[in-house]
Protein backbone atom coordinates (compact mmCIF):
# COMPACT_ATOMS: atom_id res chain seq x y z
CA UNK A 1 0.00 0.00 0.00
CA UNK A 2 1.19 3.40 -0.85
CA UNK A 3 0.45 5.09 2.65
CA UNK A 4 1.39 2.04 4.70
CA UNK A 5 3.74 3.82 7.03
CA UNK A 6 1.63 6.92 7.97
CA UNK A 7 -1.66 6.02 9.08
CA UNK A 8 -2.99 9.54 8.96
CA UNK A 9 -2.49 9.49 4.94
CA UNK A 10 -3.72 5.65 4.89
CA UNK A 11 -7.24 7.06 6.23
CA UNK A 12 -7.55 9.81 4.06
CA UNK A 13 -6.38 7.36 0.96
CA UNK A 14 -9.14 4.89 2.31
CA UNK A 15 -12.12 7.65 2.91
CA UNK A 16 -11.34 10.05 -0.28
CA UNK A 17 -13.95 9.55 -2.12
CA UNK A 18 -16.13 10.55 1.03
CA UNK A 19 -14.73 14.21 1.18
CA UNK A 20 -14.61 14.52 -2.38
CA UNK A 21 -18.28 14.09 -2.30
CA UNK A 22 -18.65 16.22 0.83
CA UNK A 23 -16.63 19.28 -0.73
CA UNK A 24 -18.58 18.99 -3.51
CA UNK A 25 -22.02 18.96 -1.83
CA UNK A 26 -21.40 21.94 0.25
CA UNK A 27 -20.16 24.10 -2.63
CA UNK A 28 -23.25 22.67 -4.37
CA UNK A 29 -24.96 23.95 -1.97
CA UNK A 30 -23.51 27.26 -1.57
CA UNK A 31 -23.90 28.44 -4.86
CA UNK A 32 -27.17 26.69 -5.22
CA UNK A 33 -29.26 26.20 -2.18
CA UNK A 34 -32.33 24.83 -3.45
CA UNK A 35 -30.19 21.54 -3.76
CA UNK A 36 -29.22 21.40 -0.13
CA UNK A 37 -32.10 19.29 1.07
CA UNK A 38 -31.49 16.56 -1.85
CA UNK A 39 -27.86 16.43 -0.92
CA UNK A 40 -28.55 16.20 2.91
CA UNK A 41 -30.97 13.57 2.38
CA UNK A 42 -28.74 11.59 0.42
CA UNK A 43 -26.07 12.28 2.43
CA UNK A 44 -27.58 10.78 5.38
CA UNK A 45 -28.68 7.85 3.79
CA UNK A 46 -24.92 6.92 2.78
CA UNK A 47 -23.59 7.68 5.60
CA UNK A 48 -25.84 5.58 8.12
CA UNK A 49 -25.40 3.05 5.40
CA UNK A 50 -21.79 3.26 5.78
CA UNK A 51 -21.97 3.25 9.50
CA UNK A 52 -24.31 0.09 9.89
CA UNK A 53 -22.14 -1.93 7.68
CA UNK A 54 -18.97 -1.07 9.17
CA UNK A 55 -21.07 -1.77 13.00
CA UNK A 56 -22.00 -5.04 11.74
CA UNK A 57 -18.37 -6.28 9.81
CA UNK A 58 -20.05 -6.74 6.44
CA UNK A 59 -16.81 -5.38 5.13
CA UNK A 60 -17.60 -7.12 1.70
CA UNK A 61 -19.82 -4.62 1.02
CA UNK A 62 -18.37 -1.41 2.82
CA UNK A 63 -16.26 -0.92 -0.65
CA UNK A 64 -19.40 -0.81 -2.96
CA UNK A 65 -20.93 2.14 -0.28
CA UNK A 66 -17.70 4.11 -0.29
CA UNK A 67 -17.87 3.98 -4.20
CA UNK A 68 -21.48 5.93 -4.43
CA UNK A 69 -19.62 8.83 -3.21
CA UNK A 70 -17.66 9.37 -6.42
CA UNK A 71 -21.17 8.17 -8.02
CA UNK A 72 -23.14 10.77 -6.88
CA UNK A 73 -20.43 13.74 -7.39
CA UNK A 74 -20.77 13.00 -10.90
CA UNK A 75 -24.75 12.88 -10.64
CA UNK A 76 -24.87 15.79 -8.34
CA UNK A 77 -22.79 17.50 -10.98
CA UNK A 78 -24.90 16.82 -14.28
CA UNK A 79 -27.88 17.92 -12.38
CA UNK A 80 -26.12 21.11 -11.03
CA UNK A 81 -25.23 21.85 -14.86
CA UNK A 82 -28.34 21.16 -16.25
CA UNK A 83 -30.44 23.12 -13.43
CA UNK A 84 -28.21 26.09 -13.89
CA UNK A 85 -28.05 26.34 -17.85
CA UNK A 86 -31.17 26.65 -18.42
CA UNK A 87 -35.15 27.55 -16.79
CA UNK A 88 -36.05 25.52 -14.15
CA UNK A 89 -38.83 25.44 -16.22
CA UNK A 90 -37.79 23.31 -18.50
CA UNK A 91 -37.50 20.36 -16.44
CA UNK A 92 -41.80 20.72 -16.46
CA UNK A 93 -43.77 18.82 -18.47
CA UNK A 94 -45.93 20.92 -20.62
CA UNK A 95 -49.39 21.01 -22.34
CA UNK A 96 -48.73 21.75 -25.74
CA UNK A 97 -45.00 22.42 -27.43
CA UNK A 98 -43.71 25.17 -30.33
CA UNK A 99 -40.51 25.44 -32.16
CA UNK A 100 -38.88 27.79 -30.56
CA UNK A 101 -35.19 27.29 -31.63
CA UNK A 102 -33.58 24.67 -33.70
CA UNK A 103 -34.03 21.44 -32.72
CA UNK A 104 -36.16 21.68 -29.55
CA UNK A 105 -38.86 19.43 -28.97
CA UNK A 106 -38.81 17.93 -32.30
CA UNK A 107 -39.17 14.59 -30.22
CA UNK A 108 -42.73 15.41 -29.04
CA UNK A 109 -43.60 16.43 -32.56
CA UNK A 110 -42.53 12.96 -33.19
CA UNK A 111 -44.47 11.39 -30.52
CA UNK A 112 -47.93 13.39 -30.89
CA UNK A 113 -47.71 12.17 -34.91
CA UNK A 114 -47.19 8.60 -33.45
CA UNK A 115 -50.11 9.02 -31.41
CA UNK A 116 -52.06 9.77 -34.59
CA UNK A 117 -50.68 6.97 -36.35
CA UNK A 118 -48.83 9.17 -38.87
CA UNK A 119 -45.21 9.18 -39.13
CA UNK A 120 -44.66 12.70 -40.86
CA UNK A 121 -44.54 15.58 -38.18
CA UNK A 122 -47.54 17.66 -37.34
CA UNK A 123 -45.82 20.85 -39.21
CA UNK A 124 -46.79 22.03 -42.38
CA UNK A 125 -44.19 23.39 -44.52
CA UNK A 126 -44.85 26.86 -45.89
CA UNK A 127 -45.68 27.69 -49.45
CA UNK A 128 -42.40 29.46 -49.81
CA UNK A 129 -40.61 26.55 -49.16
CA UNK A 130 -43.31 24.40 -51.50
CA UNK A 131 -42.88 26.73 -54.25
CA UNK A 132 -38.67 26.06 -54.42
CA UNK A 133 -37.25 24.62 -57.53
CA UNK A 134 -35.31 22.54 -55.50
CA UNK A 135 -35.40 22.71 -51.68
CA UNK A 136 -32.36 20.87 -50.75
CA UNK A 137 -30.05 23.07 -52.81
CA UNK A 138 -28.67 24.65 -49.72
CA UNK A 139 -27.81 28.19 -51.60
CA UNK A 140 -31.32 28.92 -53.10
CA UNK A 141 -32.89 27.49 -49.81
CA UNK A 142 -31.46 30.08 -47.48
CA UNK A 143 -30.87 32.76 -50.06
CA UNK A 144 -34.75 32.70 -50.74
CA UNK A 145 -36.04 31.73 -47.48
CA UNK A 146 -34.81 31.80 -43.78
CA UNK A 147 -35.18 29.49 -41.06
CA UNK A 148 -35.43 31.89 -38.66
CA UNK A 149 -38.37 33.39 -39.76
CA UNK A 150 -39.39 29.48 -39.70
CA UNK A 151 -39.66 29.52 -43.31
CA UNK A 152 -38.70 25.96 -42.98
CA UNK A 153 -37.58 24.39 -40.01
CA UNK A 154 -33.90 23.51 -39.78
CA UNK A 155 -32.68 20.16 -39.70
CA UNK A 156 -36.17 18.25 -40.50
CA UNK A 157 -36.19 15.97 -43.67
CA UNK A 158 -38.46 17.00 -46.28
CA UNK A 159 -40.33 14.74 -48.98
CA UNK A 160 -43.29 15.12 -50.99
CA UNK A 161 -44.61 18.02 -48.99
CA UNK A 162 -44.45 16.53 -45.81
CA UNK A 163 -41.56 17.16 -42.88
CA UNK A 164 -39.92 14.08 -41.32
CA UNK A 165 -37.50 13.55 -38.56
CA UNK A 166 -34.41 12.28 -39.62
CA UNK A 167 -33.01 11.57 -36.53
CA UNK A 168 -33.85 7.72 -35.07
CA UNK A 169 -37.23 6.70 -33.45
CA UNK A 170 -36.09 4.85 -30.62
CA UNK A 171 -36.05 7.84 -28.41
CA UNK A 172 -39.86 8.82 -29.48
CA UNK A 173 -41.22 5.04 -28.68
CA UNK A 174 -39.02 4.44 -25.73
CA UNK A 175 -39.91 8.03 -23.86
CA UNK A 176 -41.70 10.65 -25.25
CA UNK A 177 -44.74 8.35 -27.01
CA UNK A 178 -45.27 6.55 -23.55
CA UNK A 179 -45.41 9.88 -21.56
CA UNK A 180 -47.30 11.69 -23.53
CA UNK A 181 -49.87 8.89 -23.65
CA UNK A 182 -49.54 8.08 -19.88
CA UNK A 183 -49.87 12.06 -19.00
CA UNK A 184 -51.20 13.95 -21.54
CA UNK A 185 -47.90 16.00 -21.48
CA UNK A 186 -45.10 16.43 -23.55
CA UNK A 187 -41.63 15.76 -21.63
CA UNK A 188 -38.50 18.10 -21.64
CA UNK A 189 -35.69 17.59 -23.98
CA UNK A 190 -33.52 19.00 -21.06
CA UNK A 191 -35.11 16.37 -18.70
CA UNK A 192 -34.60 13.66 -21.39
CA UNK A 193 -31.00 14.27 -22.07
CA UNK A 194 -29.96 14.32 -18.18
CA UNK A 195 -31.59 10.72 -17.30
CA UNK A 196 -30.14 8.99 -20.31
CA UNK A 197 -26.86 10.88 -19.51
CA UNK A 198 -26.93 9.52 -15.51
CA UNK A 199 -28.17 6.22 -17.34
CA UNK A 200 -25.54 5.80 -19.80
CA UNK A 201 -22.81 7.04 -16.82
CA UNK A 202 -24.58 4.41 -14.70
CA UNK A 203 -24.03 1.46 -17.56
CA UNK A 204 -20.21 2.08 -18.26
CA UNK A 205 -19.53 1.96 -14.37
CA UNK A 206 -21.36 -1.51 -14.42
CA UNK A 207 -18.98 -2.71 -17.49
CA UNK A 208 -16.17 -1.61 -15.85
CA UNK A 209 -16.79 -3.24 -12.60
CA UNK A 210 -16.93 -6.80 -14.58
CA UNK A 211 -14.59 -6.01 -16.82
CA UNK A 212 -11.59 -4.32 -14.77
CA UNK A 213 -11.67 -7.86 -12.28
CA UNK A 214 -10.83 -9.89 -15.21
CA UNK A 215 -8.65 -7.90 -16.67
CA UNK A 216 -6.59 -6.54 -13.27
CA UNK A 217 -6.77 -7.46 -9.71
CA UNK A 218 -7.50 -4.37 -7.38
CA UNK A 219 -7.82 -4.63 -3.89
CA UNK A 220 -8.12 -1.46 -1.75
CA UNK A 221 -7.09 1.16 -3.89
CA UNK A 222 -10.30 3.49 -3.62
CA UNK A 223 -8.34 6.68 -3.97
CA UNK A 224 -7.59 5.85 -7.98
CA UNK A 225 -11.05 3.42 -8.72
CA UNK A 226 -12.61 7.22 -7.26
CA UNK A 227 -11.00 9.13 -9.59
CA UNK A 228 -11.71 6.87 -12.20
CA UNK A 229 -15.27 6.65 -12.18
CA UNK A 230 -15.53 10.65 -11.53
CA UNK A 231 -13.71 10.79 -15.11
CA UNK A 232 -15.81 8.46 -16.45
CA UNK A 233 -18.87 10.87 -15.89
CA UNK A 234 -16.84 13.74 -16.45
CA UNK A 235 -15.02 13.41 -19.79
CA UNK A 236 -16.99 11.34 -21.61
CA UNK A 237 -18.72 14.73 -23.05
CA UNK A 238 -22.36 13.44 -21.66
CA UNK A 239 -21.70 17.08 -19.25
CA UNK A 240 -21.60 18.81 -22.94
CA UNK A 241 -24.99 16.77 -23.82
CA UNK A 242 -26.88 18.38 -20.75
CA UNK A 243 -25.85 21.92 -20.98
CA UNK A 244 -27.24 21.86 -24.84
CA UNK A 245 -29.61 19.31 -24.87
CA UNK A 246 -31.92 19.43 -28.01
CA UNK A 247 -33.00 16.34 -30.76
CA UNK A 248 -29.16 16.10 -31.91
CA UNK A 249 -28.35 15.53 -28.22
CA UNK A 250 -31.28 12.90 -27.41
CA UNK A 251 -30.29 11.02 -30.43
CA UNK A 252 -26.74 10.59 -29.15
CA UNK A 253 -26.77 10.14 -26.06
CA UNK A 254 -29.75 7.50 -26.23
CA UNK A 255 -27.73 5.71 -29.03
CA UNK A 256 -24.57 5.47 -26.21
CA UNK A 257 -26.88 4.27 -23.50
CA UNK A 258 -28.05 1.58 -25.36
CA UNK A 259 -24.92 0.54 -26.56
CA UNK A 260 -23.38 0.62 -23.27
CA UNK A 261 -26.65 -1.89 -22.09
CA UNK A 262 -25.74 -3.95 -25.03
CA UNK A 263 -22.24 -4.33 -24.17
CA UNK A 264 -23.20 -5.14 -20.41
CA UNK A 265 -25.57 -7.60 -21.63
CA UNK A 266 -22.69 -9.37 -23.16
CA UNK A 267 -20.13 -9.51 -20.41
CA UNK A 268 -23.22 -10.84 -18.43
CA UNK A 269 -23.28 -13.30 -21.35
CA UNK A 270 -19.54 -14.56 -21.04
CA UNK A 271 -19.34 -15.18 -16.91
CA UNK A 272 -22.16 -17.55 -16.97
CA UNK A 273 -23.06 -21.00 -17.86
CA UNK A 274 -26.92 -21.56 -17.75
CA UNK A 275 -27.91 -22.26 -21.05
CA UNK A 276 -31.21 -20.52 -20.71
CA UNK A 277 -29.84 -17.47 -18.31
CA UNK A 278 -27.14 -17.34 -22.01
CA UNK A 279 -30.08 -16.58 -24.19
CA UNK A 280 -31.66 -14.50 -22.21
CA UNK A 281 -29.18 -12.45 -21.85
CA UNK A 282 -27.88 -13.23 -25.94
CA UNK A 283 -31.60 -11.69 -26.58
CA UNK A 284 -31.41 -8.55 -24.28
CA UNK A 285 -27.91 -7.94 -25.85
CA UNK A 286 -29.16 -8.17 -29.20
CA UNK A 287 -32.40 -5.82 -28.88
CA UNK A 288 -30.53 -3.36 -27.00
CA UNK A 289 -28.47 -2.76 -29.77
CA UNK A 290 -31.44 -2.85 -32.31
CA UNK A 291 -33.14 0.15 -30.06
CA UNK A 292 -29.16 1.62 -30.77
CA UNK A 293 -29.49 1.06 -34.52
CA UNK A 294 -32.90 3.15 -34.15
CA UNK A 295 -30.87 6.31 -32.47
CA UNK A 296 -27.61 6.14 -34.76
CA UNK A 297 -27.97 4.19 -37.53
CA UNK A 298 -24.23 4.17 -37.98
CA UNK A 299 -24.56 1.44 -34.84
CA UNK A 300 -24.92 -1.15 -37.01
CA UNK A 301 -21.33 -1.61 -38.02
CA UNK A 302 -21.26 -2.32 -34.02
CA UNK A 303 -23.70 -5.83 -34.57
CA UNK A 304 -20.85 -7.39 -36.50
CA UNK A 305 -17.93 -5.95 -33.92
CA UNK A 306 -20.11 -7.51 -31.16
CA UNK A 307 -20.64 -10.50 -33.57
CA UNK A 308 -16.89 -11.31 -33.29
CA UNK A 309 -16.92 -11.66 -29.44
CA UNK A 310 -20.28 -13.16 -29.16
CA UNK A 311 -19.92 -15.98 -31.59
CA UNK A 312 -17.14 -18.60 -31.10
CA UNK A 313 -16.46 -19.99 -34.45
CA UNK A 314 -15.28 -23.33 -34.01
CA UNK A 315 -18.15 -23.94 -31.32
CA UNK A 316 -20.56 -22.36 -33.60
CA UNK A 317 -22.33 -25.84 -34.66
CA UNK A 318 -23.32 -26.66 -31.22
CA UNK A 319 -23.54 -22.98 -30.10
CA UNK A 320 -26.11 -21.78 -32.79
CA UNK A 321 -29.06 -22.12 -30.18
CA UNK A 322 -27.48 -19.31 -28.12
CA UNK A 323 -26.43 -17.13 -31.03
CA UNK A 324 -30.02 -17.08 -32.68
CA UNK A 325 -31.54 -15.50 -29.85
CA UNK A 326 -29.16 -12.43 -30.53
CA UNK A 327 -30.09 -12.24 -34.15
CA UNK A 328 -34.08 -12.56 -33.64
CA UNK A 329 -34.75 -8.98 -32.08
CA UNK A 330 -32.36 -7.39 -34.33
CA UNK A 331 -34.07 -9.15 -37.52
CA UNK A 332 -36.91 -7.38 -36.07
CA UNK A 333 -35.62 -3.85 -34.84
CA UNK A 334 -34.21 -4.43 -38.54
CA UNK A 335 -37.72 -5.08 -40.31
CA UNK A 336 -39.58 -2.33 -38.11
CA UNK A 337 -36.82 0.31 -39.20
CA UNK A 338 -36.49 -0.44 -42.63
CA UNK A 339 -40.83 -0.85 -42.87
CA UNK A 340 -40.29 2.68 -41.13
CA UNK A 341 -38.14 4.52 -43.67
CA UNK A 342 -40.05 2.80 -46.81
CA UNK A 343 -43.59 4.31 -45.44
CA UNK A 344 -41.83 7.33 -45.29
CA UNK A 345 -38.83 7.61 -48.03
CA UNK A 346 -40.18 4.85 -50.06
CA UNK A 347 -36.70 3.02 -49.68
CA UNK A 348 -35.69 0.40 -46.62
CA UNK A 349 -32.31 2.12 -46.32
CA UNK A 350 -33.15 6.02 -46.54
CA UNK A 351 -33.44 7.71 -43.14
CA UNK A 352 -34.04 10.85 -44.44
CA UNK A 353 -30.25 11.95 -44.56
CA UNK A 354 -30.49 13.53 -47.71
CA UNK A 355 -33.66 15.13 -47.95
CA UNK A 356 -32.39 17.01 -44.61
CA UNK A 357 -32.81 21.20 -45.07
CA UNK A 358 -29.95 23.14 -43.38
CA UNK A 359 -26.85 25.32 -44.13
CA UNK A 360 -25.53 22.73 -46.57
CA UNK A 361 -26.52 20.58 -49.31
CA UNK A 362 -27.21 17.21 -48.10
CA UNK A 363 -28.37 15.58 -50.81
CA UNK A 364 -25.42 16.18 -52.65
CA UNK A 365 -23.17 15.95 -49.59
CA UNK A 366 -20.08 14.06 -50.65
CA UNK A 367 -17.52 12.29 -48.56
CA UNK A 368 -13.31 14.71 -48.38
CA UNK A 369 -10.66 12.77 -46.84
CA UNK A 370 -9.06 16.30 -46.57
CA UNK A 371 -12.47 17.09 -44.15
CA UNK A 372 -11.99 13.85 -42.49
CA UNK A 373 -8.41 13.67 -41.88
CA UNK A 374 -9.03 17.62 -40.23
CA UNK A 375 -12.33 16.59 -38.26
CA UNK A 376 -9.84 13.98 -36.57
CA UNK A 377 -7.17 15.80 -35.81
CA UNK A 378 -9.79 18.35 -34.40
CA UNK A 379 -11.85 15.19 -32.19
CA UNK A 380 -8.02 14.17 -30.88
CA UNK A 381 -6.32 17.10 -30.30
CA UNK A 382 -7.29 20.42 -31.02
CA UNK A 383 -6.17 22.64 -28.22
CA UNK A 384 -8.88 24.66 -25.56
CA UNK A 385 -8.89 28.36 -25.73
CA UNK A 386 -7.01 29.93 -23.26
CA UNK A 387 -8.63 32.46 -21.65
CA UNK A 388 -7.59 35.36 -18.60
CA UNK A 389 -10.55 35.16 -16.60
CA UNK A 390 -12.23 32.74 -14.66
CA UNK A 391 -12.53 29.73 -15.40
CA UNK A 392 -9.44 30.21 -17.46
CA UNK A 393 -9.99 27.61 -20.32
CA UNK A 394 -13.01 27.71 -22.83
CA UNK A 395 -14.26 25.50 -26.18
CA UNK A 396 -13.02 27.04 -29.01
CA UNK A 397 -15.44 28.21 -31.43
CA UNK A 398 -14.69 27.31 -34.66
CA UNK A 399 -16.13 27.88 -38.25
CA UNK A 400 -17.73 24.95 -39.46
CA UNK A 401 -17.58 23.99 -43.23
CA UNK A 402 -17.32 27.90 -44.37
CA UNK A 403 -20.67 28.12 -43.38
CA UNK A 404 -21.47 28.23 -39.34
CA UNK A 405 -19.71 28.22 -36.00
CA UNK A 406 -19.41 25.63 -33.35
CA UNK A 407 -17.25 23.81 -30.76
CA UNK A 408 -14.53 21.90 -30.40
CA UNK A 409 -11.99 20.37 -28.44
CA UNK A 410 -9.67 17.47 -28.60
CA UNK A 411 -10.52 14.74 -26.65
CA UNK A 412 -6.74 14.21 -25.26
CA UNK A 413 -7.23 17.72 -23.53
CA UNK A 414 -10.42 16.65 -21.98
CA UNK A 415 -9.41 12.71 -21.33
CA UNK A 416 -5.64 12.71 -21.37
CA UNK A 417 -5.57 9.53 -19.19
CA UNK A 418 -6.40 7.76 -22.73
CA UNK A 419 -2.70 8.24 -23.49
CA UNK A 420 -2.73 4.63 -21.23
CA UNK A 421 -4.55 2.66 -24.31
CA UNK A 422 -0.99 2.62 -25.96
CA UNK A 423 -0.10 -0.31 -22.89
CA UNK A 424 -2.47 -1.94 -24.94
CA UNK A 425 0.03 -4.37 -26.11
CA UNK A 426 0.89 -5.49 -22.53
CA UNK A 427 -2.58 -6.76 -22.07
CA UNK A 428 -3.21 -8.58 -25.44
CA UNK A 429 0.48 -10.42 -25.20
CA UNK A 430 -0.74 -11.50 -21.82
CA UNK A 431 -1.06 -15.53 -22.03
CA UNK A 432 -3.20 -15.38 -18.48
CA UNK A 433 -6.20 -13.78 -19.70
CA UNK A 434 -9.06 -15.67 -21.96
CA UNK A 435 -9.39 -14.67 -25.24
CA UNK A 436 -12.55 -13.82 -25.30
CA UNK A 437 -12.54 -11.08 -22.56
CA UNK A 438 -9.40 -9.55 -25.19
CA UNK A 439 -11.92 -9.85 -27.78
CA UNK A 440 -14.89 -7.99 -25.61
CA UNK A 441 -12.33 -4.98 -25.01
CA UNK A 442 -11.11 -4.65 -28.29
CA UNK A 443 -15.18 -4.60 -29.47
CA UNK A 444 -15.49 -1.44 -27.23
CA UNK A 445 -12.74 0.15 -28.32
CA UNK A 446 -13.24 -0.94 -32.20
CA UNK A 447 -16.59 0.53 -31.30
CA UNK A 448 -15.45 3.61 -30.86
CA UNK A 449 -13.04 3.76 -33.42
CA UNK A 450 -15.73 3.06 -36.19
CA UNK A 451 -17.61 5.80 -34.52
CA UNK A 452 -15.23 8.29 -34.49
CA UNK A 453 -14.39 7.69 -38.37
CA UNK A 454 -17.91 7.74 -39.41
CA UNK A 455 -18.62 11.08 -37.58
CA UNK A 456 -15.69 12.77 -38.90
CA UNK A 457 -16.20 11.85 -42.51
CA UNK A 458 -19.81 12.20 -42.80
CA UNK A 459 -20.62 14.81 -39.42
CA UNK A 460 -17.33 16.38 -39.62
CA UNK A 461 -16.00 18.45 -36.54
CA UNK A 462 -19.12 19.19 -34.38
CA UNK A 463 -18.13 18.55 -30.27
CA UNK A 464 -21.46 16.73 -29.72
CA UNK A 465 -20.39 14.20 -31.50
CA UNK A 466 -17.66 13.20 -29.41
CA UNK A 467 -19.77 11.77 -27.29
CA UNK A 468 -20.55 9.12 -29.90
CA UNK A 469 -16.96 7.47 -29.31
CA UNK A 470 -15.00 8.84 -26.52
CA UNK A 471 -16.78 7.12 -23.81
CA UNK A 472 -15.36 3.65 -25.65
CA UNK A 473 -12.16 4.86 -25.71
CA UNK A 474 -12.23 6.14 -21.98
CA UNK A 475 -13.67 2.45 -20.74
CA UNK A 476 -10.91 1.02 -22.83
CA UNK A 477 -8.27 3.14 -21.36
CA UNK A 478 -9.45 3.06 -17.84
CA UNK A 479 -8.85 -1.41 -18.10
CA UNK A 480 -5.95 -0.78 -19.56
CA UNK A 481 -4.46 1.31 -17.22
CA UNK A 482 -5.66 -0.83 -14.29
CA UNK A 483 -4.50 -4.08 -15.91
CA UNK A 484 -0.90 -2.05 -16.13
CA UNK A 485 -0.79 -1.48 -12.61
CA UNK A 486 -1.96 -4.92 -11.91
CA UNK A 487 0.95 -6.83 -13.31
CA UNK A 488 3.78 -4.60 -11.82
CA UNK A 489 5.04 -5.96 -8.24
CA UNK A 490 4.71 -3.50 -5.36
CA UNK A 491 7.92 -1.18 -6.11
CA UNK A 492 8.49 2.57 -6.58
CA UNK A 493 8.14 1.63 -10.21
CA UNK A 494 4.24 1.10 -9.45
CA UNK A 495 3.93 3.58 -7.17
CA UNK A 496 5.00 5.87 -9.66
CA UNK A 497 2.62 4.84 -12.90
CA UNK A 498 0.03 5.19 -10.17
CA UNK A 499 0.66 8.64 -9.61
CA UNK A 500 0.46 9.56 -12.96
CA UNK A 501 -2.41 7.77 -13.88
CA UNK A 502 -3.92 9.46 -10.66
CA UNK A 503 -2.92 12.89 -11.60
CA UNK A 504 -4.15 12.49 -15.04
CA UNK A 505 -7.53 11.53 -14.25
CA UNK A 506 -7.61 14.16 -11.54
CA UNK A 507 -6.13 17.06 -14.62
CA UNK A 508 -9.40 15.70 -16.79
CA UNK A 509 -11.57 15.89 -13.93
CA UNK A 510 -10.29 19.74 -12.76
CA UNK A 511 -10.31 20.49 -16.84
CA UNK A 512 -13.37 19.19 -17.82
CA UNK A 513 -15.11 21.08 -14.83
CA UNK A 514 -13.42 24.85 -16.09
CA UNK A 515 -14.90 23.88 -19.84
CA UNK A 516 -18.52 23.11 -18.77
CA UNK A 517 -18.40 26.08 -16.28
CA UNK A 518 -17.10 28.22 -19.28
CA UNK A 519 -20.10 27.02 -21.48
CA UNK A 520 -22.80 27.90 -18.49
CA UNK A 521 -21.47 31.30 -17.47
CA UNK A 522 -23.31 32.83 -20.05
CA UNK A 523 -26.63 31.11 -19.74
CA UNK A 524 -26.24 32.09 -15.98
CA UNK A 525 -26.10 35.17 -16.62
CA UNK A 526 -28.65 35.52 -18.58
CA UNK A 527 -31.09 33.16 -16.96
CA UNK A 528 -30.44 33.38 -13.26
CA UNK A 529 -27.58 36.66 -12.44
CA UNK A 530 -28.16 35.94 -8.85
CA UNK A 531 -25.60 32.29 -9.15
CA UNK A 532 -24.04 34.27 -11.83
CA UNK A 533 -22.45 36.63 -9.13
CA UNK A 534 -22.24 33.72 -6.63
CA UNK A 535 -20.08 31.65 -9.04
CA UNK A 536 -17.66 34.73 -10.10
CA UNK A 537 -17.47 36.23 -6.63
CA UNK A 538 -15.14 32.79 -5.40
CA UNK A 539 -12.76 33.94 -8.09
Amino acid sequence: MIFKKHETLFFLRQHYSIFIFFISAITSVIIYPSLFKYTFLVSVFVISLYCVLILFGKKKYVKDVLFLFPVLFVIFFYCFISLSSFYPGNFLPVKSVAITNVGGSYYNFMAFSLKTWKLSMPIKPSEKLKSLNNPYDAEELNNKLSYKNLDYVMDLSYYKGKYYLYFGITPALAVYLPFLLITKHFIPDTFVVLIFAVLSFLAALAILKKSIFKFAEISDEFLISSLSIMAVGMSSVFCYLIVVPRVYEVSIISGVFFTLLSFLFIALYMETGAFRKKCTLLFLAGFSIGLAVGCRPFYALTVLIQALVIVEFKQIKQKYKEYIFYVIPLLFCAIVLMLYNYLRFESVFEFGFKYQLNLLDMYNLKISLKETFQSLTKFIIYPPLRISGFPYFAIDYILFRDRFYEYIIGILFTAPFLLTIVGSYLLFKSKNIDVKYKKYISAIFLTGFVNLILVSAIGSSLYRYAADFSIYFIISAIIIGFYIISILKLSAKKIFIQYILMTLLLISIVFNCAILVSLSLGSINSNNQQLFYKITSFF
